[in-house]
Protein backbone atom coordinates (compact mmCIF):
# COMPACT_ATOMS: atom_id res chain seq x y z
CA UNK A 1 0.00 0.00 0.00
CA UNK A 2 2.72 2.25 1.24
CA UNK A 3 4.59 1.45 -2.23
CA UNK A 4 1.59 2.39 -4.52
CA UNK A 5 1.32 5.68 -2.37
CA UNK A 6 4.76 6.55 -2.96
CA UNK A 7 4.49 5.49 -7.03
CA UNK A 8 1.57 7.36 -7.38
CA UNK A 9 2.97 10.58 -5.28
CA UNK A 10 5.75 10.81 -7.75
CA UNK A 11 3.83 9.86 -11.06
CA UNK A 12 1.86 13.25 -9.77
CA UNK A 13 4.84 15.34 -9.19
CA UNK A 14 6.51 14.19 -12.63
CA UNK A 15 3.21 15.24 -14.22
CA UNK A 16 3.17 18.64 -11.88
CA UNK A 17 6.76 19.86 -13.30
CA UNK A 18 5.64 18.52 -17.11
CA UNK A 19 2.99 20.85 -16.56
CA UNK A 20 4.90 23.96 -14.76
CA UNK A 21 7.75 22.88 -17.86
CA UNK A 22 4.83 23.72 -20.45
CA UNK A 23 3.70 26.71 -18.67
CA UNK A 24 6.73 28.39 -18.20
CA UNK A 25 7.41 27.72 -22.10
CA UNK A 26 3.93 29.11 -22.58
CA UNK A 27 4.84 32.22 -21.17
CA UNK A 28 8.35 32.65 -22.56
CA UNK A 29 6.96 31.78 -26.20
CA UNK A 30 4.28 34.71 -25.85
CA UNK A 31 6.82 37.34 -24.06
CA UNK A 32 9.09 36.56 -27.27
CA UNK A 33 6.00 37.23 -30.04
CA UNK A 34 5.28 40.27 -27.83
CA UNK A 35 8.39 41.62 -27.74
CA UNK A 36 8.59 41.07 -31.67
CA UNK A 37 5.18 42.34 -32.60
CA UNK A 38 7.17 45.42 -30.41
CA UNK A 39 10.05 45.73 -32.73
CA UNK A 40 8.25 45.19 -35.50
CA UNK A 41 6.05 47.99 -34.90
CA UNK A 42 8.50 50.54 -33.52
CA UNK A 43 10.68 49.73 -36.67
CA UNK A 44 7.47 50.30 -39.56
CA UNK A 45 5.98 53.45 -36.86
CA UNK A 46 6.51 56.41 -39.28
CA UNK A 47 7.35 59.52 -36.88
CA UNK A 48 5.03 62.16 -37.01
CA UNK A 49 6.80 65.13 -38.96
CA UNK A 50 6.36 67.45 -35.19
CA UNK A 51 8.40 64.61 -33.22
CA UNK A 52 11.62 65.12 -35.69
CA UNK A 53 11.21 68.43 -37.23
CA UNK A 54 14.42 71.18 -35.75
CA UNK A 55 12.85 74.27 -33.58
CA UNK A 56 14.34 76.64 -35.96
CA UNK A 57 12.69 74.50 -38.83
CA UNK A 58 8.91 76.10 -39.06
CA UNK A 59 5.94 73.69 -39.87
CA UNK A 60 4.97 76.18 -43.10
CA UNK A 61 8.37 75.34 -44.65
CA UNK A 62 8.42 71.56 -43.29
CA UNK A 63 5.15 71.61 -45.01
CA UNK A 64 6.14 73.37 -47.97
CA UNK A 65 9.36 71.02 -48.56
CA UNK A 66 6.93 67.97 -48.21
CA UNK A 67 5.29 69.48 -51.32
CA UNK A 68 7.84 70.44 -53.11
CA UNK A 69 9.59 67.12 -52.72
CA UNK A 70 6.41 65.33 -53.74
CA UNK A 71 5.69 68.03 -56.92
CA UNK A 72 9.19 67.93 -57.94
CA UNK A 73 9.91 64.20 -58.33
CA UNK A 74 6.62 63.53 -59.62
CA UNK A 75 7.22 66.18 -62.32
CA UNK A 76 11.10 64.53 -63.16
CA UNK A 77 9.99 60.99 -62.64
CA UNK A 78 6.54 61.49 -65.07
CA UNK A 79 5.63 57.79 -65.62
CA UNK A 80 8.34 55.87 -63.97
CA UNK A 81 8.38 54.06 -61.13
CA UNK A 82 10.90 51.34 -61.08
CA UNK A 83 13.10 50.76 -57.96
CA UNK A 84 15.66 52.08 -59.85
CA UNK A 85 14.90 54.76 -61.35
CA UNK A 86 13.55 56.74 -57.91
CA UNK A 87 16.29 55.67 -55.72
CA UNK A 88 18.64 57.25 -59.08
CA UNK A 89 16.72 60.53 -58.76
CA UNK A 90 16.46 60.46 -55.12
CA UNK A 91 20.19 60.16 -54.77
CA UNK A 92 20.68 62.85 -57.54
CA UNK A 93 20.83 66.24 -55.49
CA UNK A 94 17.02 65.94 -54.36
CA UNK A 95 18.02 68.96 -52.34
CA UNK A 96 19.98 70.96 -54.57
CA UNK A 97 18.78 74.71 -54.06
CA UNK A 98 17.86 75.04 -57.64
CA UNK A 99 15.55 72.54 -57.51
CA UNK A 100 13.04 74.64 -55.54
CA UNK A 101 12.26 77.61 -57.87
CA UNK A 102 9.34 79.55 -56.92
CA UNK A 103 8.07 78.14 -53.82
CA UNK A 104 6.90 79.89 -50.82
CA UNK A 105 10.29 80.04 -48.58
CA UNK A 106 13.65 81.05 -50.14
CA UNK A 107 15.69 78.12 -51.88
CA UNK A 108 18.64 78.36 -49.24
CA UNK A 109 15.71 77.21 -46.49
CA UNK A 110 14.39 75.15 -48.70
CA UNK A 111 17.77 73.38 -49.14
CA UNK A 112 18.27 72.73 -45.40
CA UNK A 113 14.39 71.58 -44.86
CA UNK A 114 14.41 69.35 -47.45
CA UNK A 115 17.92 67.75 -46.13
CA UNK A 116 16.54 67.46 -42.42
CA UNK A 117 12.82 65.77 -44.37
CA UNK A 118 14.77 63.43 -46.45
CA UNK A 119 17.30 62.46 -43.72
CA UNK A 120 13.88 60.83 -41.71
CA UNK A 121 11.39 60.06 -44.52
CA UNK A 122 14.14 58.93 -47.30
CA UNK A 123 12.50 55.52 -47.16
CA UNK A 124 8.87 56.33 -47.04
CA UNK A 125 9.00 58.82 -50.05
CA UNK A 126 10.56 56.02 -52.50
CA UNK A 127 7.80 53.53 -51.40
CA UNK A 128 5.17 56.25 -51.74
CA UNK A 129 6.76 56.62 -55.35
CA UNK A 130 7.41 53.31 -56.28
CA UNK A 131 4.17 52.10 -55.40
CA UNK A 132 2.06 54.57 -56.49
CA UNK A 133 -0.07 54.58 -59.98
CA UNK A 134 1.18 57.02 -62.60
CA UNK A 135 -1.79 57.12 -64.10
CA UNK A 136 -3.98 57.43 -61.15
CA UNK A 137 -1.64 59.21 -58.30
CA UNK A 138 -1.02 62.63 -59.43
CA UNK A 139 0.83 64.82 -57.41
CA UNK A 140 -2.37 66.36 -55.29
CA UNK A 141 -3.24 62.80 -54.16
CA UNK A 142 0.51 62.07 -53.23
CA UNK A 143 0.77 65.00 -51.15
CA UNK A 144 -2.91 64.49 -49.03
CA UNK A 145 -1.77 60.63 -48.62
CA UNK A 146 1.99 61.19 -47.18
CA UNK A 147 2.09 64.97 -45.90
CA UNK A 148 -1.31 65.43 -44.48
CA UNK A 149 -2.40 62.16 -43.52
CA UNK A 150 0.84 60.32 -42.65
CA UNK A 151 3.16 62.19 -41.14
CA UNK A 152 0.84 65.10 -40.78
CA UNK A 153 3.79 68.02 -42.28
CA UNK A 154 0.37 69.97 -43.30
CA UNK A 155 -2.00 69.40 -40.94
CA UNK A 156 -3.31 72.83 -39.50
CA UNK A 157 -0.59 74.62 -41.80
CA UNK A 158 -2.08 77.52 -44.31
CA UNK A 159 0.52 78.16 -46.83
CA UNK A 160 -2.37 80.46 -48.83
CA UNK A 161 -1.16 83.48 -46.07
CA UNK A 162 2.79 83.38 -46.79
CA UNK A 163 3.68 85.15 -49.64
CA UNK A 164 5.91 82.84 -52.24
CA UNK A 165 9.20 84.43 -53.01
CA UNK A 166 9.69 86.30 -56.41
CA UNK A 167 12.66 86.17 -57.96
CA UNK A 168 14.78 86.67 -60.81
CA UNK A 169 18.09 86.57 -62.67
CA UNK A 170 21.00 88.96 -62.21
CA UNK A 171 24.15 88.40 -63.71
CA UNK A 172 22.88 84.66 -64.14
CA UNK A 173 21.95 84.10 -60.59
CA UNK A 174 19.04 83.82 -59.17
CA UNK A 175 18.07 86.48 -56.13
CA UNK A 176 14.96 87.36 -54.05
CA UNK A 177 13.83 90.62 -55.58
CA UNK A 178 13.20 92.04 -52.13
CA UNK A 179 16.43 91.17 -50.74
CA UNK A 180 18.57 92.71 -53.73
CA UNK A 181 17.53 95.93 -52.91
CA UNK A 182 18.60 95.24 -49.07
CA UNK A 183 21.82 93.36 -49.70
CA UNK A 184 22.91 96.25 -51.70
CA UNK A 185 22.23 98.99 -49.10
CA UNK A 186 24.18 96.85 -46.87
CA UNK A 187 27.18 95.61 -49.14
CA UNK A 188 27.86 98.99 -51.41
CA UNK A 189 28.57 98.23 -55.06
CA UNK A 190 32.55 98.31 -56.02
CA UNK A 191 32.20 101.59 -57.75
CA UNK A 192 30.74 102.87 -54.92
CA UNK A 193 33.49 101.94 -52.61
CA UNK A 194 36.25 102.88 -54.84
CA UNK A 195 34.72 106.70 -55.89
CA UNK A 196 34.12 107.16 -51.83
CA UNK A 197 38.24 106.36 -51.42
CA UNK A 198 38.87 108.33 -54.30
CA UNK A 199 36.81 111.48 -53.13
CA UNK A 200 38.67 110.93 -49.49
CA UNK A 201 41.83 110.86 -51.25
CA UNK A 202 41.05 114.12 -52.96
CA UNK A 203 39.97 115.96 -49.98
CA UNK A 204 43.01 115.19 -47.96
CA UNK A 205 45.43 116.52 -50.72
Amino acid sequence: MRKNYISSLFILTLFSLYLNKNIISKKTDNKNKIQKSNNSYKKNKIKLSDEIRPSDISRELFCDVCQAIIKEAIKNLRYLNKESDVIFYLTNGICLKNNFNDYHFSKPEMEIGCEVFISEYYEQIKKLLIKRNPKIDNENNLIQKFCFEKIKACNGVNLSNIKPIQSEIINGELYDIENVEKTYKVYPRIEEVNYEDETLKNEEM
